[in-house]
């Protein structure tokens, strides 16, 4: 194929497209629009989807199940696994904790559920925890005998900073007796907030030294790392600690981590439904155009055109109208997306002077993270759309001869 087909099929094909002459440059430009409307929205809501997507997951690695949990083991032996690691193996923050799930017994006989961890003193070094856990009253200043808890748990059970909360589990006894309550009574020194419901209203913090009081026999050895892979190759490989039980938190958060997947990719089909519709319509007008332009083929088959010759000029033109819908769509997506907590506030507030009712976001803010993998696929998706089109539209060219074409002419 030489460089001259290329420039004459390239020629025609802008020609066609832009020529005041082609009834249906309008119905195509519509078309433009709709995919370029179509791919922005898809921009936007996969950066909103992705944005609550990780800030759920970090919620998850630094406040609560870490990249990788070591344990249990005993308490005689939790310093010295840690040791261990701290030794052997690279990390971004390494905590030793103990916890278990305990019973918030209210005054009123009300009870809450509580997942109490004890955390020794090194969760002072972990950034990352405090940049997810941020304390809305108080101080994350753990304490003997004190608790941080989250703020949902602290609304829902009407806690306050320098209340005394009563908690209390199962711990193992002796022969006789294999399993004896233990009651502590420990004072709230603070609330914190994740904006993750599950741990705001489920989890507290106190010392190590606290839960080792109250008889907890579980211990583990928190790991974060930059790279979960080479983390978990390391630990396997690792001879003090190849034969203790290990648990990523994709393991442990396995469920959630498949339905936000699952979710986020619903949401991207759902929305590609667009670039359906709107490929229909593409076909169809690329079908009235090749109608039209019956007479024209006729001539470019008369001078040797081929079938292939005019199913390329088709390509190009699709070619151009992608490029004309993703360019816009992508800037306009991109654009939105990073300013799409200012634009909904505005939205509101202009609802609120018109009609004195807003849609309730005043004090909401998304979480936006632009995925350009995710939209990548989808502008991908668009085009695949628009060439399955005009591929389909040309299949009539075959029905076009020069005789049939110039029988009433």
């Amino acid at each position: 194929m030489t460089k001259q087909n290329h420039v004459w099929r390239l020629i025609l094909a802008w020609k066609y497209i832009t020529s005041p002459r082609n009834r249906q440059r309008s119905a195509l430009m519509l078309s433009v629009l709709g995919l370029a409307l179509g791919l922005m929205i898809i921009v936007v809501v996969i950066s909103i989807m992705q944005g609550l997507q990780e800030g759920y997951l970090r919620d998850i690695i630094e406040v609560d199940a870490y990249h990788m949990t070591v344990g249990p083991v005993a308490e005689d032996e939790i310093e010295q696994l840690r040791a261990d690691i701290a030794e052997g193996i690279p990390h971004r923050a390494l905590v030793s904790f103990g916890e278990s799930e305990m019973l918030l017994v209210q005054d009123d006989g009300r009870n809450a559920s509580l997942k109490l961890r004890g955390l020794d003193p090194s969760y002072q070094d972990d950034q990352g925890f405090f940049q997810q856990a941020r304390a809305v009253r108080g101080s994350f200043t753990l304490e003997h005998d004190g608790a941080v808890i989250g703020s949902d748990l602290a609304a829902r059970e009407g806690i306050s900073v320098g209340d005394t909360i009563k908690v209390a589990t199962v711990v193992r006894g002796s022969r006789v007796v294999r399993a004896v309550p233990s009651v502590r009574y420990l004072e709230v020194t603070g609330i914190f907030s994740t904006g993750y419901p599950d741990i705001d209203s489920s989890l507290g913090f106190t010392t190590l030294e606290t839960v080792r009081e109250m008889g907890i026999r579980q211990y583990f050895v928190g790991i974060k790392t930059d790279n979960l892979s080479q983390l978990e190759a390391q630990l396997a490989e690792y001879p003090p600690i190849s034969e203790i039980q290990r648990v990523s938190w994709q393991k442990a958060y396995e469920t959630l981590y498949a339905a936000l997947l699952l979710e986020k990719y619903s949401m991207m089909v759902v929305l590609m439904l667009i670039f359906i519709v709107v490929a229909i319509n593409i076909k169809s007008s690329f079908e009235r155009f090749l109608f039209e332009k019956k007479h024209e083929i006729g001539i470019m088959k008369t001078l040797g055109a081929s079938a292939a010759d005019i199913r390329m000029i088709l390509m190009y033109q699709a070619v151009f109208l992608a490029a004309a819908a993703m360019v816009p769509g992508l800037i306009l997506g991109v654009l939105l997306a990073s300013n799409v907590n200012p634009v909904l506030h505005g939205i509101d507030r202009l609802l609120q002077l018109l009609f004195s009712q807003g849609i309730g976001i005043a004090g909401i803010r998304f979480p936006v993270i632009i995925s350009w993998p995710d939209i990548w696929v989808s502008a991908g998706v668009m085009v695949l759309f628009l060439l399955l089109a005009v591929l389909r539209s040309a299949r009539i060219i075959r029905r076009f001869t020069p005789m049939e074409m110039f029988r009433y002419e």
